[in-house]
């Protein structure tokens, strides 16, 4: 890992990122960069209106953040970069593609259902345009107390057992320099969610009981191919989002994988890692 992106997207949780970009640098032995992209909701009324002075409010807007990064930053030898940027997601992928960024850190966006579904969030974007994996900072702090990796044990298709790979050895190296324990966890679907009137068939609970076992014996076998020892392993029923959310609470910290969905499925349905952000009360790093 050489160099890790610290993203100032938030000023409040800007002293968080600096603090776990140079916590992560350190143990990786990483050079931190600070980047800030800027933008401000006058830009798109500018372009119905165009305002005389808006070029200066421009400048000004792009002074002070420099002031308060450079303020953040003190004597630190940390590269720093301020961009004005309509979509501040663009910005970060690009910048962590320029620095050749093996990781970026950054603080979670608000979210809100409904606003959600019209507009999404900057982070939901850049987990579709980053190509390095994503460290996103919850907006509470709380103690790491193991390191979740969560994958998907049942689907046996070469592109999820690649990021299921992907995903165990960035857990286990994060658990191996945070010297936190490495929890893995498997979630198998309740079709009882879907056929709640079902829920107490025979046949239902005989389902459960060979997907679990299923579940635990692709977890065990993908654990011993890659030569990963996990201090405790896991596997739960229910849906996948309340089952990770309920499951990290306590951790502090969740890994898992995404594969990008396009278009309208992806924009309604997106994925996992999507779907758990407004949720998740905790930190989580997603590997794609």
């Amino acid at each position: 890992m050489n160099t890790i992106l610290g993203v100032v997207n938030d000023w409040e949780l800007a002293p968080r990122v600096l603090q776990r970009a140079r916590q992560l640098a350190k143990a990786y032995g990483a050079r931190v960069t600070m980047y800030c992209p800027v933008s401000d909701q006058l830009e798109e009324m500018n372009r119905y209106i165009g305002f005389d002075n808006y070029e200066a409010v421009k400048e000004e807007i792009l002074e002070d953040n420099r002031a308060r990064l450079e303020q953040l930053i003190g004597d630190e030898d940390i590269d720093t970069e301020i961009d004005w940027r309509s979509h501040p997601y663009q910005g970060v992928a690009h910048h962590a593609e320029q620095c050749s960024a093996s990781l970026i850190v950054i603080g979670m966006s608000q979210h809100h259902v409904i606003a959600d579904l019209l507009h999404k969030a900057d982070d939901w974007h850049l987990l579709r345009e980053a190509r390095c994996p994503v460290m996103l900072l919850s907006r509470s702090e709380h103690p790491f107390r193991t390191v979740i990796a969560a994958v998907d044990s049942l689907d046996e298709s070469e592109e999820n057992q690649s990021l299921s790979a992907r995903v165990l050895d960035q857990a286990k190296a994060l658990a191996d320099v945070m010297h936190l324990p490495l929890t893995v966890v498997s979630v198998v679907p309740d079709p009882a969610y879907v056929y709640g009137d079902m829920a107490a068939s025979p046949l239902m609970a005989d389902y459960r009981s060979q997907a679990e076992a299923a579940a635990r014996h692709n977890q065990n076998g993908l654990l011993a191919r890659l030569g990963i020892r996990a201090d405790r392993q896991v596997i739960l029923v229910g849906r996948v989002e309340s089952a990770l959310k309920e499951t990290v609470s306590d951790a502090g910290l969740l890994v898992l994988g995404t594969i990008a969905k396009k278009g309208w499925k992806g924009f309604f349905i997106g994925n996992t890692a999507e779907r758990i952000l407004s949720r998740l009360d905790g930190d989580m790093l997603v590997v794609n």
